[in-house]
């Protein structure tokens, strides 16, 4: 591609060596503290979310006083990489666990200083309805549905990437199926289909939510490449002076280079795998 302006040339060839830097940073990160260990502080720093021994929990910073114990949901107990997504005001957090297939998310919000739980996102049809007609539809494209026995479901996540403001949030959500023909002692692979969505749910201040958006994500994750598409939170990592970051794509299938005095020049970084 011909770069018309020499002002972005610095921008690319910082882009190459962070590429170079990232993959390093990363492991380091991963290695100096796994994330089953990590806590969470709250943006207020009032809350801690702290997995142990004894299960997940939320406590009060500083104490070891237990304000919402997190161990009895019903997706299961794969909390070994869960985590604590907290809204700006610290008066809301999504709760992202499960293991194996099943990756599902909790809504919590605070009501006179206690922790209650919101509806939750596995309880609403439309969620879980929208993958699952994209998959069938798949399929039929595909000329098989004839020959499909059933659906075997692989993966089926649901998880809060991001909080846009106090009171909107983005849920991803993924299904993953094989389809197949006979039986479990003759069974024959017909294919692997599958389908993402993002939704952006909005708050009201009693907790109750509603879906105010639906987004398909393409399979290549093009619409991440949209400067409109928000950021995730996390820094994946920061330039040593400071003069740029990398991001993720709030849908995490796209990664950003970001000039911190000037986030609005952002650009995506071809071919990185998030």
């Amino acid at each position: 591609m011909n770069v018309r302006s020499t002002t972005t040339r610095p921008l690319a060839a910082t882009a190459a060596v962070l590429v170079l830097l990232l993959p390093l940073s990363l492991k380091s990160l991963r290695s100096e503290t796994p994330e089953s260990d990590q806590t969470s502080p709250s943006p207020d720093k009032r809350w801690e979310y702290r997995p142990d021994e004894s299960g997940p929990k939320i406590v009060k910073a500083g104490t070891t006083e237990v304000a919402l114990d997190l161990s009895d949901q019903p997706g299961g107990n794969g909390f070994r990489f869960a985590t604590v997504i907290w809204a700006p005001d610290s008066k809301r957090f999504a709760f992202n666990y499960g293991q194996g297939r099943e990756h599902a998310t909790s809504l919590y919000q605070l009501r006179d200083d206690h922790w209650v739980a919101l509806k939750s996102p596995s309880d609403v049809d439309e969620i879980s309805n929208l993958p699952e007609g994209v998959v069938k539809a798949q399929v039929k494209k595909a000329g098989i549905s004839k020959k499909v026995t059933y659906l075997r479901e692989l993966q089926w996540t649901l998880k809060v990437r991001q909080w846009i403001d106090p009171n909107t949030a983005i849920l991803y959500a993924s299904l993953r199926e094989r389809a197949e023909r006979g039986s479990d002692l003759d069974r024959e692979d017909l294919g692997y289909f599958g389908a993402d969505f993002l939704f952006t749910l909005k708050f009201d201040d009693n907790g109750n939510w509603k879906i105010v958006k639906t987004h398909r994500m393409s399979s290549k994750g093009e619409e991440s490449q949209s400067t409109s598409v928000p950021l995730a939170e996390e820094v994946a990592y920061q330039s040593p002076k400071d003069s740029y970051r990398i991001q993720a794509s709030a849908d995490g299938t796209a990664l950003w280079i970001v000039p911190t005095n000037d986030p609005a020049r952002r650009k995506v970084l071809p071919d990185a795998d998030p």
